[in-house]
C-alpha cells in the first residue's frame, strides 16, 4: 500500500524545507509514515534540488484469488510451518497456484 503520493511528497518538502513550519515528527504523524522516511525525502531533495517522485514503473501488486487463499489456508492448517516451507509445500502440491 502506498501511503504517499507525489502531491504529498511535494507538501512535505514545501513545509519542511521551504517554509520550515513543520517537523519530521509532526509530518510522520500526519501521514502515518516513519520519521526516517521524511528524513530520506528531505535528503533526496537537498542532494538533487528536485522534489522526489514515486517510481511509476515499480512491480505491480498481485492479488490472490479466493481459491488460492483457501488452498494456502488449508496447507497451513495441515503443516503449521513458516512462509518459506509453506511456499515449497504449495509448490510441490500444485502448479496452479500463482506464487
Amino acid at each position: 500500500m502506498v501511503k504517499l503520493t507525489d502531491k504529498n511528497i511535494k507538501w512535505i518538502i514545501r513545509h519542511t524545507e521551504m517554509l520550515e513550519d513543520e517537523t519530521t515528527k509532526s509530518i510522520s504523524l500526519i501521514y502515518k509514515i516513519s520519521q526516517r522516511r521524511v528524513q530520506q525525502l528531505r535528503k533526496e531533495y537537498k542532494d538533487t534540488g528536485d522534489i522526489p517522485r514515486l517510481i511509476s514503473t515499480r512491480r505491480p501488486k498481485t492479488e490472490l484469488s479466493d481459491n488460492d487463499k483457501e488452498i494456502i489456508s488449508k496447507a497451513w492448517d495441515e503443516k503449521r510451518v513458516g512462509a518459506r516451507l509453506l511456499y515449497y509445500d504449495l509448490k510441490e502440491r500444485s502448479g496452479s497456484l500463482v506464487l
